[in-house]
């Protein structure tokens, strides 16, 4: 009877998800991680060239006055909070799900491991 409870809130806890659940929901994360680090990157590059702005790659950016009282009229610390959010949200998509069940003194007996495992799994051990 405790077997059949336990599995009972635990398939209505944690449903099932097939292989190809599971590979669209990666392939989700990977491709919205993806697209975080794209809009990074011109982030970071625009924050560098900020705090650095005489070591700029393309000369002819650094000697247009239009492009420097451009960079100097920015605050740096916009796009800081802004890469450290997209961050957050970079890493968020990798937290794993905490949330989760312990059986404390089940199953207590053989037999209701043998239930147990027969129930999850469908594995009926000897």
């Amino acid at each position: 009877m405790y077997v059949e409870l336990y599995v009972a809130k635990l398939r209505i806890t944690y449903p099932h998800k097939t292989k190809k659940q599971l590979r669209k929901e990666l392939s989700v994360k990977v491709e919205k991680q993806r697209e975080i680090k794209k809009k990074i990157e011109p982030l970071q590059k625009e924050l560098d060239e900020l705090l650095n702005p005489g070591e700029s790659q393309n000369s002819e950016e650094a000697s247009s006055p239009k492009q420097s009282r451009k960079r100097m009229s920015k605050d740096p610390n916009f796009y800081q909070t802004k890469i450290d959010e997209l961050k957050r949200e970079h890493d968020s998509i990798d937290e794993v799900e905490r949330n989760g069940w312990i059986l404390l003194d089940f199953p207590s007996t053989f037999a209701q491991a043998k239930l147990l495992e027969n129930a999850l799994s469908g594995f009926v051990p000897k």
